[in-house]
C-alpha cells in the first residue's frame, strides 16, 4: 500500500519493495546454482533451456526468430542474434526483468542481451 508523506515522496510497504527489487537480479559468478536458477525463471516459456554440469544455454524455439544464449561456470557467455554472435568473460549476471535484458559484467567485457520482442509474447 502506498502512503504519501507532506513532502510528496511514498512510502512503500514490503510487498511492493519486493516487486522493484526483484525485477532486476546480479548474481556473481561464484553462485553457479543461483544463476541457474535465475537464468531458468528470466528464459521460462521463451524457448529451450538447457542445463548442464559447468553451462546453461537458451536457444528459441524454431519456430521463432533465431537466438541463443549461453554462460558457463567457468565465465564464459556466447550469444547469437540474427546477423550477430558473440562471446567474452563473464564475472557478474543481471537478469534484468523489466528491459528483458541480460548483462554480463566482466573486468573487460560489458554485453547486454535482450530478449527479442517477437518471443515475449509467447510468456503466459
Amino acid at each position: 500500500m502506498k502512503h504519501s508523506k507532506a513532502d510528496g515522496t511514498l512510502n512503500l510497504d514490503s510487498c511492493e519493495i519486493i516487486e522493484v527489487i526483484a525485477m532486476l537480479i546480479t548474481v556473481n559468478l561464484e553462485d553457479w546454482e543461483e544463476i541457474c536458477q535465475s537464468f531458468r525463471t528470466f528464459f521460462k516459456d521463451l524457448g529451450v533451456i538447457e542445463t548442464k554440469e559447468n553451462y546453461i544455454q537458451f536457444s528459441s524455439f524454431p519456430d521463432n526468430v533465431t537466438t541463443s544464449f549461453s554462460i558457463s561456470k567457468e565465465g564464459k557467455f556466447a550469444a547469437s542474434m540474427p546477423l550477430h554472435a558473440l562471446d567474452g568473460a563473464v564475472l557478474t549476471v543481471q537478469f534484468d526483468y523489466q528491459e528483458n535484458v541480460v548483462r554480463i559484467l566482466g573486468s573487460e567485457t560489458r554485453y547486454t542481451y535482450k530478449v527479442p520482442p517477437e518471443i515475449l509474447g509467447l510468456r503466459t
